[in-house]
């Protein structure tokens, strides 16, 4: 799809894996992976920008929500899902 940007729900470590982000990886080629390991991680409740690689979409937002149990659930995913 032609647009500025997809979102992947991703993992701390910003590792590209199966699924969705399996997916991203695929079509958008190594790029995108290339600039989250320069990038090198962020936090629960943080958000990365990059590229889209050979996508249509121009960037893709990586953003890390929360697991159940693991302690102020709301903030982290309000944070990962409000682009200030």
């Amino acid at each position: 799809m032609d647009t500025d940007a997809i979102v992947n729900a991703a993992n701390a470590q910003l590792i590209l894996g199966a699924g969705v982000a399996g997916a991203i990886k695929t079509k958008g080629g190594p790029k995108i992976q290339e600039e989250c390991d320069a990038i090198g991680g962020t936090f629960v409740g943080g958000v990365v920008i990059t590229t889209g690689g050979n996508l249509k979409a121009k960037h893709v937002i990586h953003a890390v929500g929360p697991r159940m149990g693991e302690g102020d659930e709301d903030e982290k995913l309000k944070n990962a899902t409000l682009i200030a």
